[in-house]
């Protein structure tokens, strides 16, 4: 496996390294996709993914019946990787794919040209097998608990009684072992108490390796082209790593950040490489335990615990699909024990990442709608610190006179259904199927579009990428049960 980082001066440039060519350009907008993870709601990006595969397929099969039959990937002069990408039916106009926690399982899938549905469908039914539960509408409510306590999830994480007995035997042992740091060891205080018969670590971690090296090989090959970034979280330290190949080191560095480079910091996050230990560490959960209090190396987390999804560094693209596993509002009753709400907890703290980011990306689109930000700085021009200035916000204040601020289009893409705290533990069909159903009627609804202001924009005074304003429907209207379209900087 080689996931070793290239010199700058061998890394894509800046811009061109989204795989787009002049075609892709013309019909439709820069893409970007923000995947985000939940447990069990990991199916919803899956489903997502699946229409994207399935929107491409029906593009293919368009391509042909006009070409009578030859396909576009018989063009002597198409590029290798407009080749690579077509057979793995990734969708040529995307140029970033951002994915936290388990969503990082079926972007790998997805970027390998491999059957995202197919591989979803092998996943549930393993957990099936291992459940020993029969497919009845009856069990659906008992699986998730089962999945936690008993049976854990097949080559991902063991259960909870797996975890307690491990624990014991470790406290047991070590009680009667002096090399140990529990030998003789009594509880005396309330928290030792609470450690001992209330661990940390209630989940055994079982993903193997091959899926990190796999994971890892995927995310920074440059066959796909695709800007791919993940993050872990420094509990200690408050700081963020986000791992970058480097076509999303090219973006970020033209569009977002101009110091970014791999071991620099922007703010609370440092650039990092993708490696198999990168990726071992963005999917950490907080049930796997944290070391024993020794002075070990700090213990990196499941990104999302800290930021749930990754928009900022997206923003470079003309539409952004937030693939969201909850909703900005609560399905179904109000909870009605502690299980409902620590359901709720969970689906409120994971919105306020998306919120915060979305807000500002409203934010800045509202400015340049109202022109206040017509007029750009240029560099150095208030950039350095003054005698009311904090020396330590020069830099930062250096990155914004820099940028170009635009609007794009933010559009939500969330969960229709409420399901519950044990279901965390366990992929669902039906979130797949509500999922793909609704991403690819989405995904369709913008193709028309792209393809109708294409249209347009050959006539005098009308431009690609600046649509009439009855050119675009109100997102709402597509499928107002499941997705909500909202209109951010575009």
């Amino acid at each position: 496996m080689n996931v070793s980082v290239s010199p700058a001066d061998e890394r894509p440039h800046p811009g061109t390294s989204g795989g787009l060519d002049l075609e892709s350009h013309q019909r439709s907008r820069r893409t970007a996709f923000a995947i985000a993870g939940l447990g069990g709601n990991n199916a919803h990006g899956a489903g997502f993914l699946s229409a994207a595969q399935e929107l491409q397929r029906q593009r293919r099969l368009a391509v042909s019946a006009t070409r009578d039959g030859e396909s576009s990937s018989g063009s002597e002069s198409m590029s290798a990787q407009r080749r690579a990408r077509e057979a793995r039916l990734i969708l040529p106009e995307l140029e970033f794919i951002s994915c936290t926690s388990g969503a990082i399982a079926s972007t790998v899938t997805y970027l390998k040209g491999g059957d995202v549905r197919a591989e979803m469908e092998s996943r549930i039914a393993a957990v099936e097998r291992a459940g020993w539960l029969p497919r009845n509408a009856w069990t659906d409510t008992w699986r998730g608990p089962v999945v936690a306590l008993w049976t854990g999830v097949p080559n991902v994480f063991g259960p909870a009684a797996e975890a307690y007995a491990q624990h014991w035997w470790k406290r047991l042992t070590g009680f009667v072992d002096p090399a140990s740091r529990w030998f003789g060891a009594v509880p005396t205080t309330f928290d030792e108490v609470l450690d001992l018969f209330f661990p940390a670590r209630v989940l055994v971690p079982k993903l193997p390796r091959e899926f990190f090296v796999e994971a890892a090989e995927a995310f920074t090959d440059r066959g796909h082209g695709v800007g791919v970034a993940f993050n872990s979280f420094d509990p200690n330290t408050g700081i963020e790593q986000l791992y970058v190949n480097d076509a999303a080191l090219g973006l970020i560095v033209d569009h977002y950040d101009p110091h970014a480079d791999y071991g620099a910091t922007h703010r609370r996050s440092i650039y990092r490489p993708i490696t198999p230990e990168a990726v071992r560490s963005a999917l950490w959960l907080f049930g796997y335990g944290f070391p024993d209090g020794d002075l070990e190396p700090s213990q990196d987390v499941d990104g999302a615990y800290a930021r749930s999804i990754i928009l900022n560094e997206l923003t470079f693209a003309d539409r952004i699909y937030a693939v969201k596993p909850t909703s900005d509002r609560w399905i179904g009753r109000l909870p009605q024990n502690s299980f409902e709400v620590q359901d709720m907890q969970t689906e409120f703290w994971w919105e306020a990442s998306y919120r915060e980011q979305s807000r500002l990306i409203e934010t800045i689109s509202d400015l340049e709608a109202a022109g206040r930000l017509s007029e750009r700085i240029t560099p150095g021009e208030g950039s350095r610190p003054d005698g009311r200035l904090d020396p330590k916000a020069a830099a930062r204040i250096d990155v914004v006179s820099r940028k170009n601020y635009r609007r794009l289009e933010l559009i939500p893409v969330e969960m229709g259904m409420q399901r519950g705290f044990f279901t965390y533990f366990a992929e669902d069909r039906g979130v797949f199927t509500e999922a793909f159903g609704t991403s690819l009627r989405l995904l369709a609804t913008r193709d028309e579009q792209d393809a109708y202001e294409t249209g347009r924009s050959s006539r005098p005074a009308q431009h690609v990428g600046h649509p009439l304003p009855h050119a675009c429907p109100d997102p709402r209207r597509i499928d107002e049960a499941a997705t909500e379209g909202s209109r951010g900087p575009e």
